[in-house]
């Protein structure tokens, strides 16, 4: 105890760190969403979903699709592909690549719209805010993977974040033109 009482700083510590410890085993305890081997959520927590048929991409983030007979425009949830150049502005890097590759997937083919209620149903730009699936696999997930787009940071308290963020981090580099794609 005469210890304790010359090193009250040394005591402090050892109590921090014993609950700290304590504190993240009872995090890592705590069931987490399940993921496959391709690390696809499964989150059970989504309320909406809805067959589309994908009639344009517009870009690495952002498709165009019959949605309750309407045209919609509809921005893929959680993440920000580059920006292909207007008016007169070049392309973000790997734009071209990451729309192209988005195109060669989608286009012209039946998705699976699936919102999420930590998000807003839709954007400044009246963009629907969604997931797209494609047979089952999560494309903007997808994207985030193959590199064609980045962390969307806006929303960071979406049901999918935490697998998104393990798939970023693990991402691989995008085969496209360095600097601007032209």
């Amino acid at each position: 105890m005469r210890l304790l009482k010359t090193f009250p700083a040394l005591y402090t510590v050892g109590v921090l760190l014993l609950v700290s410890t304590t504190s993240c085993q009872l995090v890592e305890d705590e069931p987490r969403s399940q993921t496959s081997e391709t690390s696809q959520p499964t989150v059970s927590k989504e309320v909406h979903s809805e067959q589309v048929s994908v009639d344009k991409v517009i870009d690495g983030d952002t498709i165009r699709a019959h949605v309750d007979g309407r045209s919609e425009r509809i921005r893929l949830l959680g993440i920000d592909a580059p920006e292909l150049g207007r008016d007169g502005d070049p392309d973000e890097r790997c734009a071209r690549e990451a729309t192209r590759f988005l195109d060669d997937w989608i286009a012209n083919s039946t998705a699976t719209l699936r919102a999420d209620p930590r998000s807003p149903e839709r954007d400044q730009y009246d963009r629907i805010l969604a997931y797209v699936e494609a047979d089952g696999v999560d494309v903007g997930q997808t994207m985030l993977a193959e590199g064609f787009a980045d962390l969307y940071t806006g929303n960071q308290d979406l049901l999918r974040w935490s697998n998104y963020t393990d798939t970023y981090r693990d991402r691989a580099e995008p085969q496209c033109i360095d600097g601007t794609s032209h």
